[in-house]
């Protein structure tokens, strides 16, 4: 409680332009405090790899929940990878044509302007459980399988685990 006294104490002691500039200080202090913290993160693009495998741990869990075999497998064979498409700008003369990359220069340097990101395809997909006997269960993997990837149920192969 003394400490609050004192406090008040200087405060009071402080003169006009004291008062403003500390006031100043504080509303810095929170406009950066508050802008940190609420301001977009970078965001880091995804490697093809990191979005395969993310897509193939969701699947191989949602496996694991149908199957109650906890030690299925889920094997994605990928056609390729993420890639960015780029803004282009064109420039075109009389005798030729060239385009660029669109480049925006922000905090964190330069960057391309990304347009949208292409997923690889997926080719085929196996998959290892133990209860391979149950015939419904082998049907419903196929179907979700198909469904959630959009491939056809030929391109998705169950197997017994030993």
């Amino acid at each position: 409680m003394d400490k609050k006294k004192t406090l008040l104490q200087k405060f009071k002691a402080l003169k006009g332009k004291e008062i403003i500039i500390a006031l100043i200080a504080v509303a810095i202090m929170l406009i950066i405090y508050f802008s940190s913290s609420t301001s977009p993160k970078s965001t880091v693009s995804v490697l093809g790899s990191d979005y395969c495998a993310e897509l193939q741990t969701k699947i191989e869990r949602t496996v694991v929940n149908m199957s109650g075999d906890k030690n299925a497998t889920v094997v994605i064979n990928w056609n390729g990878s993420v890639r960015n498409e780029i803004a282009k700008s064109e420039s075109v003369s009389q005798n030729s044509s060239t385009s660029s990359p669109v480049i925006i220069s922000g905090q964190n340097g330069s960057t391309p302007v990304i347009l949208r990101k292409k997923y690889p395809e997926v080719i085929g997909v196996v998959v290892v459980v133990k209860n391979y006997d149950d015939v419904k269960l082998r049907v419903d993997l196929v179907q979700m399988l198909s469904t959630l990837l959009g491939i056809s149920p030929q391109k998705v192969a169950v197997f017994s685990s030993k």
